[in-house]
């Protein structure tokens, strides 16, 4: 499903066909999270349960970032990096994202539209990435 260990992956495959935008070895994902102003406090708690389930429970998972909008506190955004598409898929079939998805289903404010994927560009995708978990 992904490596394990200390895997080497190389952002330039062009024998992956499925889609271009994953094209390298590492899947990345930006998502803007517009949250109800009263619900960002409980948001925040959720979401770092989350991402300490994806960082401490999928080898798969490099990079779990959530960032706040200083200007405008109801505005989260995610930054998450997997090792591969596959491992991302893994990662939406946890019994904590699941959790997650319950817990904030009622808390956006407005549709979530505007998410971005893509493939990695730099640092080079053997650099070691770890989220949680850094590498001596």
């Amino acid at each position: 499903m992904f490596p394990l260990g200390n895997a080497t992956w190389d952002a330039r495959r062009p024998a992956a066909v499925e889609d271009p935008a994953f094209g390298g070895g590492l899947h990345v994902i930006h998502a803007p999270l517009p949250i109800q102003p009263d619900k960002v406090d409980a948001f925040i708690a959720a979401v770092k349960l989350d991402g300490l389930g994806s960082t401490h429970e999928e080898p798969g998972c490099l990079r779990f970032d959530v960032y706040q909008n200083i200007h405008k506190p109801n505005e989260l955004y995610l930054y998450e990096v997997y090792v591969n598409k596959a491992a991302f898929e893994y990662h939406t079939r946890t019994p904590h994202i699941a959790k997650w998805r319950e817990t904030v289903k009622d808390w956006y404010a407005g549709e979530r539209t505007g998410g971005r994927r893509g493939r990695n560009v730099w640092p080079p995708d053997n650099w070691g990435w770890s989220s949680g978990k850094p590498e001596r």
